[in-house]
């Protein structure tokens, strides 16, 4: 009998896979069944699934929006897990789904240096599961000559299955974790004031110049004109207009959207209203 992997407990699969140390995220969370194997390794242990992940490379490499997440899974029983029951959990509790195999191959130039440069990082996950079980291997993911992809992967007592795992972090988040690790934890405002004057935040700034402006309009005592107000949410949807093979702004919008469930719904929501508004 084959079960297949249910979305609670596939969210265990990517506890503390972020940029920072394992336990302040599992203690801020509460993710039950967990325990600390490294500074980027967790173990996640309940009575039929056994799951250990490891994020070493990625813990101190933000050079590309790319995460590589080395996973090893074993179980009591037979189940299926499906990749997108997979989800990575930030520390502000938003949700990043699997990336998709096309954006793998769209981007395999990066991913093969990546690849190569996590080498040296790679832990013999196994050795925390069933040591001396055959290997099955993970294949959510292939470059050309790699083999066939598949979406779901069989769990059993009788192997351990491993492989790699790879996220698409939307470019805030990424960007503010690779701030954080050189500068510090930030606040809301403190945020705010680098997205608007820190090189690294560039792309964003102009979306982040037109919240203050509307936070402005909204604070002042006199009400914007009809004319200030068409000109912001005609900026707005501009802003809101993806583009795979736009200008760097329009591109890493379109990033952000591949990656995130969250702003999925944050530009459906503001699509939404802005054509109500129209």
């Amino acid at each position: 009998m084959e079960v297949r992997v249910g979305r609670s407990m596939a969210l265990a699969l990517a506890v503390g896979v972020l940029w920072g140390s394992i336990r302040p995220l599992a203690q801020e969370q509460s993710f039950p069944h967990t325990k600390q194997r490294g500074r980027a390794t967790v173990e996640y242990k309940d009575d039929i699934l056994q799951v250990v992940a490891s994020y070493d490379y990625s813990q101190r490499n933000h050079e590309s929006p790319w995460l590589l997440v080395d996973l090893a899974a074993w179980t009591e029983r037979r189940l299926i897990l499906d990749r997108d029951n997979i989800t990575l959990v930030t520390p502000s509790g938003s949700h990043t789904m699997v990336a998709a195999q096309r954006r793998f191959l769209q981007d395999s130039s990066r991913i093969s240096s990546l690849r190569q440069n996590a080498q040296v990082w790679k832990r013999q996950l196994n050795v925390y599961l069933s040591p001396l079980a055959p290997r099955e291997a993970l294949k959510f993911f292939a470059l050309p000559g790699e083999g066939i992809v598949a979406d779901t992967a069989l769990l059993d007592k009788d192997r351990v299955t491993m492989g790699e795992v790879f996220f698409e972090m939307p470019l805030a988040d990424w960007e503010r974790g690779t701030y954080e690790r050189a500068n510090g934890r930030l606040t809301s405002n403190q945020l705010l004031d680098a997205l608007l004057v820190d090189p690294q935040f560039a792309w964003l700034r102009a979306l982040s110049q037109m919240i203050v402006r509307i936070d402005e309009m909204l604070a002042d005592e006199i009400a914007p004109g009809a004319g200030d107000v068409e000109a912001v949410l005609g900026h707005l949807r501009d802003l809101t207009t993806p583009n795979e093979t736009g200008n760097v702004y329009e591109q890493r919008y379109y990033t952000a959207l591949q990656g995130s469930p969250d702003a999925v719904f944050a530009h459906r929501d503001l699509v939404t209203l802005l054509k109500a508004k129209r």
